[in-house]
């Protein structure tokens, strides 16, 4: 059995908007509200998953097969 392990990627589109939420916390009281909700939501964007046997990347943490070496994968 492979573990399936969690890694970030700040280098995509999630820390983009990870970054544009962090401008605009400084607009407040408005941009605080929306900058925080955009810090959030880039920071679940930014996860990804892959098998430790082969380092392919995983569509989720549901998968329960990685599809380039066929291990079944638990979740560590």
């Amino acid at each position: 059995m492979a573990q399936l392990t969690e890694k970030h990627e700040f280098l995509s589109i999630g820390g983009l908007v990870m970054l544009i939420g962090l401008l605009l916390i400084l607009a407040f009281p408005i941009g605080t509200i929306i900058g925080v909700f955009l810090m959030m939501w880039g920071g679940n964007m930014v996860k990804i998953y892959r098998c430790a046997e082969c380092g392919n990347k995983v569509e989720s943490k549901n998968v329960l097969v990685c599809s380039v070496c066929k291990e079944n994968l638990i979740v560590g």
